[in-house]
């Protein structure tokens, strides 16, 4: 289906997600933004963040669409969202494991994600529920040139005195 603008394609999305006749809009949900997150629809996320909706937005489970673009390596999405959210969006942590945007993006082995991450002001001392890194995950999951990555990093921001302690 090809659409005419972005405004099409919004009430498109919206009843293909919520059923016909619903705009999320006028409820101001959040369940569009990090769906079209999860998805990598970079048009849609953007179109939607005109139109207000915030880039925080999180799920029941704490999960941001950044957590869903590291997740599905959607890097057009994670540039976006560090360019236009505030830092502290990088740095939340899902409910459900505790885990940053970087933890995920270690996880998954998402090496570009992670030197995003990491530009933008990700935390490498954050810790998740079970007490690990960033690059203690990436250890954990045989990622071993992200961990020792972000092992230089956190080195390097020690050794200059800027560790990052948000």
């Amino acid at each position: 289906m090809k659409w005419k603008s972005n405004k099409d394609r919004l009430f498109s999305f919206n009843e293909d997600v919520f059923g016909c006749g619903f705009s999320p809009i006028l409820e101001q949900t959040s369940d569009a933004v990090l769906l079209a997150a999860q998805r990598g629809d970079l048009n849609m996320l953007r179109a939607l963040h005109e139109q207000g909706y915030s880039l925080q937005s999180v799920n029941k489970n704490g999960q941001t669409a950044l957590h869903f673009a590291c997740k599905y390596n959607h890097k057009d999405i994670v540039k976006y969202i560090i360019s236009s959210a505030t830092r502290r969006v990088i740095n939340m942590a899902d409910k459900e494991r505790g885990q940053t945007a970087l933890h995920i993006a270690a996880e998954q082995n998402r090496r570009d994600i992670c030197v995003m991450l990491v530009a933008a002001g990700a935390n490498l001392q954050a810790l998740d529920a079970e007490g690990n890194t960033a690059m203690m995950v990436a250890f954990n999951k045989n990622a071993n040139e992200i961990a020792t990555y972000l092992e230089s990093k956190l080195q390097a921001e020690l050794a200059s005195g800027r560790a990052n302690t948000h």
